[in-house]
């Protein structure tokens, strides 16, 4: 008798998940084909449309003819803006949440409220955003206030995702750095 022979029930357990690691195989390849699909057709049938003179020139005839220029540039710079602000600020209060504050009703209060944000539906986000930007404040509809509504709206996304990354460091790289 072999002394570190598998048992049967270790083979099983091999075929068995072997089994189902091809099964989850195929249903990828079965997701991801209808998207390669999709990207060919677009790549495909746009590309006669896709030039640079279309993505750098500014529209003509009442936007029915020309390029997307402005569109592309106001995208930039709404985005820049809004990460701007949230990057900064989100980071600042994860880090302030995780590391200084203290563990008591207030801070669980904080915790529920970044939480409960980050599953408002991005219309009510816009809706604060008018009354608040554009009417309270008076910035008009303009960059800032699109600028500013995207901000508060990724900013529990990014208070969240920087305090899980805070909380994963080991206790051990923490104490190795307070020493440095």
């Amino acid at each position: 008798m072999e002394m570190f022979a598998e048992s049967k029930l270790n083979t099983k357990n091999y075929r068995t998940e072997a089994l189902f690691r091809t099964l989850f195989m195929l249903m990828t390849i079965l997701l991801i084909i209808p998207v390669l699909i999709i990207l060919a057709t677009l790549i495909y049938k746009g590309s006669a449309v896709l030039s640079i003179d279309f993505l750098f020139t500014y529209p003509t005839n009442g936007m029915t003819a020309g390029g997307v220029f402005p569109a592309l540039l106001g995208t930039v710079w709404l985005v820049t803006v809004a990460l701007l602000v949230s990057v900064p600020l989100g980071v600042a209060a994860a880090i302030y949440l995780s590391e200084y504050a203290p563990e008591n009703w207030f801070t669980r209060a904080i915790n529920l409220a970044i939480i409960n944000l980050a599953g408002v539906p991005s219309i009510v986000h816009a809706l604060f955003g008018v009354g608040a930007f554009v009417i309270f404040f008076g910035f008009g509809t303009s960059i800032l206030s699109a600028s500013l509504t995207l901000a508060i709206m990724t900013l529990p996304v990014v208070i969240v995702s920087t305090r899980e990354s805070l909380q994963a460091v080991p206790q051990a790289f923490r104490e190795a750095c307070w020493n440095m």
